[in-house]
């Protein structure tokens, strides 16, 4: 669980509730006035957290040891995040679809991204302008998201070895 302090908390749920096993405090490397987005463990264990203004981070759950890396600038991230047995993080910033993993240290690091059209303006009931969708792992080989585009937004698969746009409805 993500904490309005920029830590996550490990939780066990059971019949009784929610216990909190640990924390995780990423403030140190989150700027002031940013905040986490979402968090998800990759198949390896490690903690990938997003922060509204783009940041990346991957936390060590046995060291505690976070990693950073910093999107380009005015690339908000404002859904959750996907992943898959290879190790990847799909995330969708206000710009473009990420594919990120881990080095063996546990720095994040861009596999693929490919743009999208985030569209002219933020429609209605969307919080940023660009896609309003967290991206959806389909099969063994497809990632979905949706753009921003105009006059509607269309539905975008891309494959995801090497993010090349595979279908769009």
């Amino acid at each position: 669980a993500v904490t309005t302090a920029n830590t996550v908390w490990k939780v066990h749920v059971d019949d009784a509730g929610f216990t909190k096993v640990a924390t995780y405090d990423a403030s140190a490397a989150i700027p002031a006035g940013d905040c986490m987005v979402a968090t998800l463990p990759d198949w390896s264990g490690r903690i990938f957290f997003v922060t509204q203004q783009g940041l990346v981070g991957v936390i060590n759950p046995s060291t505690g040891t976070v990693k950073t890396l910093q999107l380009p600038a005015g690339e908000g991230i404002f859904n959750s995040l996907a992943g898959d047995e290879t190790g990847a993080i799909y995330l969708v910033t206000t710009h473009k679809l990420y594919a990120l993993d881990a080095d063996a240290t546990g720095q994040p690091q861009v596999r693929w991204s490919q743009a999208y059209d985030r569209g002219t303006q933020q429609k209605s009931g969307q919080l940023s302008q660009g896609s309003g969708t967290t991206p959806t792992v389909i099969g063994d080989d497809l990632v979905v998201i949706t753009d921003n585009a105009e006059p509607r937004m269309n539905v975008l698969f891309y494959d995801r070895r090497d993010g090349v746009a595979d279908r769009l409805l």
